[in-house]
């Protein structure tokens, strides 16, 4: 018994070992700039009646929403995945 008993040892750590690996996980950049984009009216804050939104880019947002770069009225603003604001605005010029 004595002589299998490192073996047995080994065998169980291999096992212990193999059963536990931190497995690497990289972010596609394409998704770590997509976002769901929701639109602000005139005066600046969320548009709640019908709520309009887009999911994709800054510039797919600002495409979709008709908001030409420039002055600081906010046109649209990123949530994250789970639904919370992000500092992400589109900025529209006012008219």
């Amino acid at each position: 018994m004595k002589k299998y008993f490192l073996g047995i040892i080994a065998m169980i750590l291999a096992v212990g070992f193999s059963a536990f690996t931190v497995t690497s996980t990289k972010i596609n950049n394409s998704k770590r700039d997509t976002f769901t984009w929701h639109k602000f009216n005139a005066a600046g804050t969320m548009e709640l009646s019908p709520i309009v939104t887009y999911t994709g880019t800054a510039a797919g947002a600002q495409s979709a929403f008709g908001c030409p770069e420039g002055n600081t009225v906010n046109c649209a603003r990123a949530y994250d995945a789970l639904g919370n604001p992000t500092a992400n605005y589109v900025k529209k010029v006012p008219q």
